[in-house]
């Protein structure tokens, strides 16, 4: 199974979602009103970012791993400076030969530290930072043993279900076989 940065979406969706609550659930269980002040843990950022949703005052993001704050200062940087097209090519959602030009627009809105860590960093800037984590570079493999487990067909079915609902009732019916929860080392009861 040749795994393509589209794809890779797709898998980043489906193997979060199996591991961490989504962003949506944490800003309805966090029930944020607008002004209010946030702290959060940093953790790449994306669920810190997304906390902006709901329109709140200030954002404190901590994290005990100094990486995970710069990678969150490069993408609210690149989110300020580039459309959503040159954001997604930088990222490393979609193709690009352009991303270290692009890293060189962003410099200036960088701090110190970010600026000499990312500098330091030239092959996750050219890989795109979204494929650079260690978390990321699991989904490949990932995808490959899912294929194993269940089978392109079954895998295909799952992502054309046209609803929420028909997309759990087949997980719950044809994905949620012991080989699957073996996988996982997950108890179901």
């Amino acid at each position: 199974m040749s795994v393509q940065p589209q794809d890779q979406v797709k898998w980043f969706d489906f193997l979060f979602g199996m591991s961490w609550k989504d962003p949506a659930s944490d800003r309805r269980a966090l029930s944020i009103e607008p002004g209010e002040t946030l702290i959060t843990v940093t953790s790449g950022g994306c669920n810190t970012l997304t906390l902006f949703l709901k329109h709140p005052a200030k954002i404190c993001a901590v994290d005990n791993n100094p990486t995970q704050s710069y990678l969150l200062e490069l993408k609210r940087a690149a989110i300020r400076r580039f459309d959503g097209e040159e954001l997604r090519a930088f990222l490393g959602l979609t193709s690009s030969d352009k991303r270290m030009h692009n890293f060189d627009r962003l410099r200036g809105n960088l701090s110190k530290a970010a600026l000499r860590y990312w500098v330091s960093k030239p092959h996750m800037l050219r890989h795109g930072v979204m494929n650079a984590g260690r978390y990321e570079s699991f989904i490949p493999l990932f995808s490959r043993a899912v294929g194993i487990v269940q089978g392109k067909k079954r895998v295909e079915g799952l992502f054309l279900c046209e609803a929420l609902e028909k997309q759990q009732a087949d997980f719950d019916s044809r994905w949620s076989t012991v080989r699957w929860r073996l996988l996982f080392k997950l108890d179901r009861s």
